[in-house]
């Protein structure tokens, strides 16, 4: 079976490796979503930045990614309370929300065809564990979103999953290495590099 995933089928735009001194204002390490992203924005701030990986742009985390853009973190957001408190909580998940707006705007002005689409989001009980052992966090899970005002809305069976869960609105999904392909482009010139 071929396990190599979907999105590496698209070649990105290869660049030279760093071979002498420059200046720039700033410069970034590593290029996956979250480098190429801040490279891009910076340099459409004026900024002269570089971007700097070691291997090939979006091969890594980024080129192995659902490509499901969510502001539902791992670390479950009853804990995300108990850790930072109620504002804290949604102040994290808020910035998940501007970050996938921000992609939304970006794909938009760039006029990138990555697939974006707005869809929603499941979070659900574990496959292959007892319902009941994780239904109760789950609840938790779901109460404080809609306290914290989150659009949710709890399902008992998740489509596909048929299990117990929660359904988050106003997620995406796109093409990850088509939109950053485009970002790619966009951020050499003008003092700006890509290494």
């Amino acid at each position: 079976m071929d396990t190599k995933p979907y999105w590496m089928e698209l070649a990105l735009p290869e660049f030279p490796a760093l071979a002498n001194d420059l200046e720039v204002d700033v410069v970034i390490i590593g290029g996956g979503l979250t480098g190429i992203t801040t490279a891009y924005l910076l340099k459409e701030e004026g900024v002269k930045v570089a971007l700097i990986e070691r291997q090939r742009c979006a091969a890594a985390d980024t080129g192995h990614t659902t490509a499901h853009l969510t502001y539902v973190t791992d670390y479950r957001l009853h804990r995300l309370v108990k850790t930072f408190g109620c504002d804290g909580a949604k102040a994290f998940w808020e910035g998940g929300i501007a970050a996938i707006d921000q992609i939304s705007d970006i794909v938009h002005e760039l006029k990138i065809d990555c697939e974006f689409t707005w869809v929603p989001g499941h979070l659900h009980t574990k496959l292959f564990e007892p319902v009941k052992d994780e239904i109760e966090s789950l609840k938790e899970d779901f109460e404080l979103a809609r306290q914290l005002d989150f659009d949710v809305q709890w399902l008992d069976k998740v489509p596909y999953a048929n299990r117990p869960g929660i359904r988050f609105t106003n997620q995406a999904k796109f093409h990850p290495r088509k939109y950053l392909a485009a970002l790619l482009k966009a951020i050499p010139g003008d003092g700006s590099y890509v290494f």
